[in-house]
């Protein structure tokens, strides 16, 4: 790396600036973050100022991209599960749970940390109204083994073929 930076100050028999040579060091890693690095580029007063450059633009600017999607996100759904009368069904809210849950195992293993803390949120949130926002009689984490239950339930009878009346009443009652 080449810096343009004033020579010794009163000395009359060099150039005001000269460019010269800089050694670059890393010192750490930020989060474990392969290009999120903190360097040292110069040992002058521009020092802090280079630091910082560094550290912002060596960020994956999607990592923030998504992290400002998940915080939305968990925004949109605080008021669902503050609401005591909402009733959201666990086809649509164990899938998002899932998804979110898979969102942030894959963003901690390509090394964006922030997005994978968002995802982990929102699979939280998602989680809480599974757990006391669904229809039926039960609460808790044990309404993910119903949906699982009740979606295995309709695999077999849709494989079956077409079922009789008296089951077709009986399968009505499902964990949604």
């Amino acid at each position: 790396m080449t810096a343009t930076v004033p020579r010794s100050h009163g000395n009359s028999d060099s150039k005001p600036y000269e460019p010269v040579s800089v050694p670059r060091t890393t010192l750490c890693r930020v989060f474990g973050h392969p290009r999120l690095s903190i360097s040292v580029s110069t040992p002058f007063d521009t020092e802090k100022y280079l630091l910082t450059i560094e550290l912002v633009l060596g960020m994956m600017w999607q990592d923030l991209v998504f992290l400002a999607g998940s915080v939305l996100s968990i925004a949109f759904l605080a008021p669902t599960v503050r609401d005591a009368t909402a009733n959201v069904p666990l086809g649509s809210s164990v899938p998002s749970m899932t998804i979110g849950a898979i969102y942030a195992g894959t963003y901690a293993t390509m090394g964006m940390s922030f997005s994978a803390l968002g995802s982990l949120g929102v699979a939280a949130m998602w989680s809480l109204i599974v757990s006391y926002r669904s229809p039926g009689p039960h609460d808790g984490p044990a309404n993910v083994g119903r949906f699982v239950r009740s979606m295995i339930q309709q695999a077999r009878r849709s494989i079956a073929g077409p079922s009789t009346e008296p089951e077709q009443a009986a399968s009505s009652h499902s964990a949604d």
